[in-house]
């Protein structure tokens, strides 16, 4: 029955406003139109000087306008318009000061917790890079020692190795059969106590060079030739560079 009775009121009224279109040559329908979506405060006045009237501003939507709406309802509104705008600048101003601040708490622990799964890895990769140098620079600093060490214990029973395979004299009545060959350890070479002169090795039983008084390695003299052949020792000369 409503429906009816308002499609009967849409028609008188469409027919009406067709007449006065033709007949004034007026179009009132998109007045008309306009006026239905107009709406207007309906807030009441409880106080003098307009006490019972009503505020009747004209608004966009809704019942009451911006200076009469409830204040909760109000919040609402400028908290859903607002939000996203402040959200949004706020975001961009406290980002970079909350990013570093976090940054500051969380890197240490962070760097602990990669730290522990990493090293492993890494220290394998490294160490595969500087073993050999690091051998390099160790070899050097210990070499030294160990060879006094190693020379101190082995020394003597090397020196009685070397002196009875080094000093095989024929036999000669002449010949004095005291014989003693040391390893000298300053230049870690064997010599001959008595004369000084200075065998090129243990494998290779040769003089080839004589010890000064000041322990320095010199060439052979005249007289120290004459000395290897009373000792019947092989010399050879060339042999110091």
């Amino acid at each position: 029955m409503k429906s009816k009775l308002s499609q009967l009121i849409s028609n008188i009224l469409s027919d009406f406003f067709n007449l006065i279109t033709k007949k004034y040559n007026i179009d009132v329908r998109t007045d008309w139109d306009d006026f239905q979506n107009v709406h207007f405060c309906i807030y009441k006045y409880s106080r003098n000087p307009r006490k019972g009237e009503v505020c009747a501003t004209k608004i966009k939507n809704g019942e009451f306008c911006c200076k009469h709406k409830p204040k909760k309802n109000i919040a609402k509104d400028v908290a859903k318009d607002v939000s996203k705008d402040v959200a949004k600048d706020v975001s961009k101003d406290v980002a970079k000061d909350v990013a570093k601040d976090v940054a500051k708490d969380v890197a240490k622990d962070v760097a602990k917790d990669v730290a522990k799964d990493v090293s492993k890895d890494v220290a394998k990769d490294v160490s595969k890079d500087v073993a050999k140098d690091v051998a390099k620079d160790v070899a050097k600093d210990v070499a030294k020692d160990v060879a006094k060490d190693v020379s101190k214990d082995v020394s003597k029973d090397v020196a009685k190795d070397v002196a009875k395979d080094v000093i095989s004299p024929k036999p000669n009545s002449n010949i004095d059969k005291s014989l003693v060959v040391m390893l000298y350890h300053k230049i870690g070479k064997y010599v001959h106590r008595q004369s000084r002169l200075i065998f090129f090795s243990k494998d290779h039983k040769v003089v080839y060079a004589k010890l000064s008084l000041d322990d320095k390695i010199v060439h052979l003299s005249d007289k120290d030739i004459d000395v290897c052949k009373k000792y019947q020792f092989k010399f050879d000369q060339s042999l110091l560079k």
